[in-house]
């Protein structure tokens, strides 16, 4: 074997062995997930409604299950919201089905053309105890595919803060 391909082979064997360490092996994701509220600010007891807008970022046309009203994302997502301490909001029994995807209703697969989007939303409400003011964080994220090892793809995080709303307060 010439010096050209021992050597070439040597460092295919080095890439091979270390690439597992390095996350080369990884397969790029098919898709983003960037979320948005109406506002940073949110008056306590208001609805807050995280708006979902996941993005085909590859060449190929993608097919995903979705909700039929497009209002429960998290039939599909994982949604996550802490405190500022970053610790775990309490569950609503809605809630805790949701984190465990245990529903039931009409689902709808939709295809994403390639740098297409497909947009819904979650109300955060109806999943997690919201009823003190504060900061939270918001993240949601999404299984690559139906194989766990394949990953999942997460969106950016959300800062919002609830507070109490005095219609007759004024600042200052």
């Amino acid at each position: 074997m010439n010096s050209y391909l021992k050597r070439n082979f040597a460092l295919g064997i080095i890439a091979a062995v270390l690439s597992p360490q390095i996350g080369v092996t990884q397969a790029a994701s098919q898709f983003t997930i960037t979320i948005s509220t109406p506002g940073s600010t949110i008056s306590l007891g208001s609805e807050l409604r995280v708006h979902v807008t996941l993005r085909n970022v590859s060449s190929d046309t993608l097919w995903l299950p979705a909700s039929v009203s497009r209002t429960q994302a998290e039939m599909f997502y994982s949604v996550q919201v802490l405190d500022k301490d970053r610790k775990p909001r309490p569950e609503t029994s809605y809630g805790h089905s949701a984190r465990l995807h245990q529903f039931r209703g009409s689902v709808i697969e939709v295809p994403i053309a390639p740098g297409e989007t497909m947009e819904e939303d979650t109300i955060l409400g109806k999943q997690f105890d919201l009823s003190e003011p504060g900061v939270y964080i918001i993240q949601l994220s999404r299984p690559v595919s139906e194989k766990p090892e394949d990953g999942v793809v997460k969106s950016n995080e959300l800062i919002v803060t609830l507070e109490h709303f005095c219609f007759y307060c004024r600042p200052g």
